[in-house]
């Protein structure tokens, strides 16, 4: 089931935990509606890894 989410209920979520004196570093929105809220502490961030892979890949195929 497919819910949508609209910034108000993003907000709403960030203004809570906020309040409660714990702001979140991130935030993660599925289509299912579910809204994750990160809080401190390392996470992996997709794009740093295939960034990180694709200037790899740069340096190996420089010479061709």
């Amino acid at each position: 089931m497919r819910s949508t989410i609209n910034q108000r209920m993003i907000e709403r979520a960030v203004r809570g935990a906020t309040k409660a004196g714990s702001p979140p570093s991130s935030i993660e929105c599925h289509p299912d509606g579910k809204i994750i809220l990160c809080f401190g502490g390392f996470h992996p961030v997709q794009e740093d890894l295939l960034d990180r892979e694709m200037e790899q890949w740069r340096r190996n195929n420089a010479d061709n």
